[in-house]
């Protein structure tokens, strides 16, 4: 393609960018483009022949795309409403098939997909619409013909469909150029897809391979056809990851280029080829949540039982039951290893297990229990394991796989996104203005300059007093800034906006300035914000009602904004998502939590800053390089989205921003023990201090004394009771020889630091709890720490255990719960009669906004108490208190109250009714009241399945109570009866 073509085509690019941002006509003279567009769109069409006559795929992928977000402009953009004479249906399928010869079959399928159903279309049109929709219609000979090939357990020989095309192609460059084009498009994606094809890669590739045992998960009329593979899943099945092979398995592929569809195929294979269980570890509730619902459906329909678990970490009853018919188990690292105590067996049970975002082995709070578990379930040469270890972003992905004791030859690496994404730069233009530098690392056309994308006057208002315009305040700095470009981006599509704390550094600062700039009017003209719908105005009364009319989310939903960060309670975050992803909300203010692994439609990242604020050394920090890819990473969605945009609003920030998108400099996994081994280490030669268990003994930090714990665990769990004294040692060193810390110890004072560490706590685990007493801590998931503590304090022995009945029993909160605060671990940082305070409120049905005003705290400190101290640390060892009290008194004699109140307290429930209700299904705590209501009016003492059984039954009654209930808003309600199916 010739430099002035190139050129045309990035400045049609950029000036498609200027009206998709709503820049003023009278900044568009640069644009001439505008005037030549009928020639440029001819060179385009002539140019796509030259490409797909290119010998180099990269080079012709490259080529292709560019023609194909060419003509899109033409017929699917801001811009195509100036543009005429191009039939833009037409122009999408051809803009279509141009993404799928480049290696974007999504974003092809995304692009015809509800077409106009008034297509006039050719033969040879008709057969490209219907491959690309993978809709093929048996009226039509050659679609029909296609069908056929595609249904027949045999090598696809599609040569005789390819020869009727070449014929289309000479016939119709006689006469109908029409049809020359749509045959010569049709004839190579059809070659395309010789090699494509999952019929073919499966044929090779797999073991054990019948077209009768895949027919049910491919030929799925439930779900979207599954017919060829993305470049990343082809390298993942061409180097072997369906093989009978039990090795370890290790895959680097970016975010969102096709690792769940790969995963429903591993799985698939491992259960109904090989007849294996498998394990799939993740590293977060939400991620295990989305992760069952997004692959899920297609494996149901074709017969493979899923769960996932992941909420709080005692196993329930059903949960334990489920397991015995389970193929694919999704859980957390610290759910399974609570199931494994419950379930000796658990373990062996899964030969296959899936270890997804697996960077996240060295996480401060997560990695050192997943490290662990790893270095636990590493198979050995007599009892090998299938570990399929997954990441994005690590750059020593070959240690950590040859860590888990795979060969060098069961290893794959891709760096295939099936949507490209723009990177811009905002840039202060003068005085008055910023452009938008975008794409600066990439070649023309890629590479444009977006001229005035802000000006000052877009941040003036219209005082209401004076009348006059008025600048709004700070419109110049960062955080207006990014308010401003989030703001305009919405317009095409649902925003994300980045920032890396929850303050006012963060997202307080940007709620409260897009606030201020919707309600003064600042940017109205881009905003595209439609009056609130009646969704939005549920939302709100949600939100309101459970935080107060005047908190900051709520206040933001009347512009269609939310936001989205680590201390909201689940249930808030999960309609955060749910919400931008059905475009109620169209920006979202988020944090990090919205990038650990969650995949949402987002059209435009703004990144308002990757540095985050120490308020205690009172300095700026960058986030590691690999975190910020994989934020960046999760823009433009692939089948959400044609194309994806970040726009990096600190330009201060270019250098370090530069290196992550050239891939430099990206930070190495070397596990979280690594890195505790390091600190350690270091503290001890800075202070001149010997490493004992009195030195831990005067440690009050929770967060080391938890990985200090899961170390006792560790040992607890590895060194059988009967051992002798003299062989403890040699397990120990057993152990640590298949740890990762171990290769990264490479001093001989760290390596020493690693043993010391083991044996000194192998020393106070028998020093702290006596030999007959570690099957229960096994059990129980109970740290030596943890059970010294609870046999000194006698916590253990009040009757109330056997005859709990009131969850909030004044002398059960006194003599238990307000006794366990004495243990370090817990690090509540409130006085007992506050915390006593949010446990009856919290258990007794208060919102958010009532604890405050019962407290005197505000919504956001009630949020960290309750997110944070209550419903996660005090609950965790309220749960294992519970586990050591059925263990000593039994698990039919322990009161259910007591054997169940950890549950009770993480979902702020009063009754065993509600937490029927709850593990049946219902998620909305606020309807599980209103249903406990009803019940209690009516004397309805149900419980289990008969209480199952009596709502399904009076389903119309409970309904009209529940919508007359004063405190069940109206999202509530429809969420209860959705998940009830009443």
């Amino acid at each position: 393609m010739n430099s002035h073509i190139r050129n045309m085509m990035a400045q049609m690019e950029s000036w498609e960018a200027a009206t998709e941002f709503a820049i003023p006509e009278a900044d568009w003279a640069e644009y001439l483009v505008r005037k030549r567009s009928d020639d440029l769109y001819i060179a385009c069409l002539a140019s796509v022949f030259d490409a797909l006559r290119l010998a180099n795929d990269e080079a012709q992928s490259s080529e292709l795309a560019a023609l194909a977000q060419t003509l899109l402009i033409y017929s699917r953009s801001t811009a195509a409403r100036y543009l005429r004479g191009v039939e833009k249906n037409l122009n999408n399928v051809y803009a279509a098939a141009l993404y799928y010869l480049a290696g974007f079959p999504a974003t092809a399928m995304l692009i015809v997909k509800n077409l106009a159903s008034a297509l006039e279309l050719t033969i040879e049109e008709a057969f490209l619409y219907g491959f690309l929709e993978r809709r093929l219609k048996n009226d039509r000979p050659v679609e029909h013909m296609l069908a056929n090939i595609l249904g027949v357990d045999a090598s696809l020989n599609l040569e005789p469909l390819c020869e009727i095309f070449r014929e289309k192609i000479s016939s119709g460059l006689m006469d109908d150029p029409r049809k020359f084009i749509a045959s010569k498009l049709s004839l190579a994606c059809i070659q395309r897809f010789k090699s494509t094809n999952v019929w073919d890669a499966l044929r090779e590739y797999s073991s054990r391979y019948a077209f009768e045992l895949w027919r049910p998960f491919l030929n799925n009329e439930n779900s979207y056809p599954l017919w060829e593979l993305l470049p990343s899943q082809l390298t993942a099945i061409r180097t072997g990851i369906l093989s009978d092979n039990d090795e370890p398995f290790s895959l680097q592929m970016p975010t969102s280029a096709g690792k769940t569809a790969l995963c429903e195929l591993l799985i698939y294979h491992e259960v109904k080829a090989r007849n294996k269980q498998v394990l799939f570890l993740v590293p977060f509730r939400a991620l295990a949540a989305e992760i069952l619902h997004g692959m899920s459906q297609r494996l149901k329909n074709a017969g493979i039982r899923i769960i996932a678990t992941y909420g709080g970490n005692i196993p329930t009853r059903s949960e334990t039951d489920t397991l015995d018919n389970v193929d694919v188990l999704i859980v957390t690292p610290e759910k399974f290893v609570a199931l494994a105590q419950v379930l000796p067996d658990l373990e062996s049970r899964f030969q296959t297990v899936i270890c997804d975002e697996g960077h996240l082995i060295d996480d401060e709070g997560r990695g050192l229990q997943y490290e662990l578990l790893l270095t636990k379930l590493r198979g050995t040469p007599s009892n090998p394991r299938k570990i399929v270890f997954i990441s994005a972003i690590l750059p020593n992905v070959n240690e950590i796989h040859s860590w888990l004791g795979g060969n060098p030859g069961r290893m794959a690496r891709s760096t295939y996104r099936p949507v490209e994404t723009d990177y811009a730069f905002l840039t202060q233009e003068d005085n008055n203005s910023w452009w938008l530098d975008v794409n600066p690392i990439y070649e023309r056309p890629r590479s444009y300059y977006l001229r005035r994308f802000l000006v000052k006057d877009e941040f003036r208002y219209v005082n209401p007093v004076t009348g006059h315009q008025k600048l709004i305040s700070g419109w110049k700095n960062y955080t207006s800034l990014a308010c401003a470009a989030a703001l305009k981006a919405r317009r095409s599509g649902a925003v994300a906006l980045f920032t890396t704390s929850r303050g006012m550094h963060g997202v307080s600062g940007l709620a409260q300035r897009l606030i201020a700039m919707c309600e003064t009017g600042v940017l109205v003209a881009s905003q595209n914000a439609p009056m609130p719908s009646e969704e939005v105005t549920e939302l709100q009364e949600f939100i309101g009602f459970l935080f107060g009319q005047e908190y900051l989310l709520t206040r933001l939903l009347v512009f269609r904004i939310g936001f989205h960060h680590g201390m909201l309670p689940q249930e808030v975050r999960r309609v955060m998502e749910e919400y931008i992803q059905n475009g109620v909300i169209n920006i979202l203010i988020c944090t990090t939590t919205l990038a650990e692994g969650v995949n949402l439609p987002i059209r435009t990242l703004v990144m308002h800053t990757v540095r985050r604020y120490d308020p205690i050394n009172q300095a700026w920090s960058y986030l590691h390089n690999r975190t910020i890819k994989n934020i960046i990473g999760r823009v433009g969605r692939a089948g959400k989205e044609t194309r994806g945009r970040v726009i990096f609003i600190n330009d201060t920030e270019r250098s370090q921003l530069n290196k992550v998108l050239r891939n430099q400099e990206m930070e190495p996994a070397q596990g979280a023990l690594y890195q505790l081994i390091k600190a350690i280490n270091d503290y001890v030669a800075e202070n001149n201090v010997s490493l004992s268990n009195d030195f831990f003994d005067q440690v009050h930090d929770p967060k080391f004394l938890s990985m200090i714990d899961n170390i006792d665990f560790t040992l607890l769990d590895l060194i059988p009771t009967e051992t002798p004294q003299y062989e403890i040692n040699r397990h120990i060193d057993e152990l640590l020889e298949g740890t990762l810390a171990q290769r990264y110890c490479v001093t001989a004072e760290l390596r020493t630091c690693l043993q010391t560490l083991f044996r000194i706590r192998a020393m106070a685990l028998q020093e702290t709890v006596h030999r007959d007493a570690w099957p229960v801590l096994r059990k129980s998931g109970v740290s030596p720490r943890f059970w010294k503590f609870v046999i000194e304090s006698d916590i253990l022995e009040h009757d109330l255990w056997t005859s709990l009945e009131n969850p909030i029993d004044d002398v059960w909160l006194e003599e238990v719960i307000v006794k366990l605060l004495d243990f370090s671990a817990i690090d509540v940082n409130v006085s007992p009669d506050i915390l006593l305070r949010f446990v009856r409120g919290w258990m007794s049905g208060a919102t958010y906004s009532e604890l405050a005003i019962q407290c005197g705290y505000t919504v956001d400190e009630v949020l960290e108490i309750l997110c944070n101290q209550v419903g996660y640390r005090l609950q965790n060892y309220v749960a294992k208190l519970c586990q050591l009290a059925m263990e000593r008194y039994g698990e039919n004699v322990i009161s259910e109250v007591a054997r169940n109140w950890s549950s009770l307290l993480q979902y702020g429930l009063g009754s065993m009714q509600q937490l029927d209700i709850f593990e049946q299904g219902v998620t909305d705590r606020l309807a599980a009241w209103g249903v406990f209501r009803f019940l209690l009016l009516n004397n309805i003492s149900f419980r289990g399945t008969e209480l199952l059984s009596y709502i399904a039954g009076n389903g119309a009654v409970l309904r009209g109570a529940i919508e007359n209930d004063g405190r069940v808003p109206k999202m509530s309600f429809n969420r209860l009866f959705n998940e009830l199916h009443v």
